[in-house]
């Protein structure tokens, strides 16, 4: 059986509008037609104004997320996007917003060794500290494999396929799906649902592991808090087959492979 991984995120920033009608998707570009085109996708509910954008390419990452703040019942941006400037998603400074696969934080000299081979990676973050830093998705073209339009969610499916990547030669596919969802009643919430699998099919392991770099807008950085709910615990946990090697993740703590 080939590894697979479930990764999923809950934002419990939910919404007090009522809304009875449906969800919907649009396609949007911006620098159509140019080499810094950026393709994306908005997901929204009609009835409170909540929205979601997604950019599809390069990167399949969040851009945009608006949902209406549980005291006040106005709508509020959640997050630092690009508003609107392709430019500056492709330039990717400070990885903002970015969807960090097929591994996340830093590689050591970008090598790293797996399976008894040693792989090298290109090294970009140079020359501050020599890293391979935050894998590969960041500028990739996704697919649009899957969306649905419904009376009480909208959902949009990307895909991409790792394994032409220097120092990443393994055959994984990743697929991100962007779920925006009535909870209750005037309730919309953001479900990210994160899955991997190694479609080698030869036997072989393959290192994956993924995380994500929003930026949240807050008032105060000093008194800003991050709560996590019921479906949060203090440690990561990784759904895998049953009898998928626990050598099919890259660890980011401190470990032969990455120090």
């Amino acid at each position: 059986m080939s590894p697979r991984f479930l990764v999923l995120l809950l934002l419990p920033l939910v919404s007090a509008l009522p809304s009875n009608t449906s969800f919907t998707i649009t396609d949007l570009t911006w620098a159509a037609g140019t080499p810094h085109e950026v393709r994306l996708k908005q997901l929204l509910n009609r009835g409170t104004g909540e929205s979601l954008t997604v950019i599809v390419s390069p990167g399949g990452k969040v851009e945009q997320l608006a949902l209406a703040d549980r005291g006040t019942g106005k709508l509020r941006d959640v997050l630092q996007g690009h508003s609107g400037n392709a430019s500056a998603v492709w330039a990717n400074e400070h990885w903002r917003g970015a969807m960090l696969a097929p591994f996340a934080n830093r590689i050591a000299n970008g090598t790293y060794d797996f399976d008894g081979r040693r792989h090298y990676m290109p090294r970009n973050e140079e020359p501050a500290r020599e890293c391979a830093l935050h894998g590969f998705l960041y500028d990739k073209p996704l697919e649009v494999v899957e969306e649905q339009q419904a009376e009480n969610h909208a959902a949009v499916t990307l895909s991409h396929r790792f394994g032409a990547d220097p120092g990443y030669p393994f055959q994984v596919q990743m697929n991100i799906t962007y779920i925006l969802e009535r909870v209750s009643v005037g309730s919309s919430q953001l479900r990210i649902r994160v899955s991997a699998t190694n479609t080698a099919n030869d036997g072989s392991e393959a290192p994956f592991f993924m995380g994500m770099h929003p930026y949240f807008k807050v008032k105060d950085v000093s008194t800003a808090r991050v709560v996590m709910d019921r479906e949060c615990a203090d440690y990561l946990h990784v759904l895998m087959a049953a009898g998928a090697p626990r050598a099919c993740l890259l660890y980011t703590s401190p470990s032969p492979r990455d120090s």
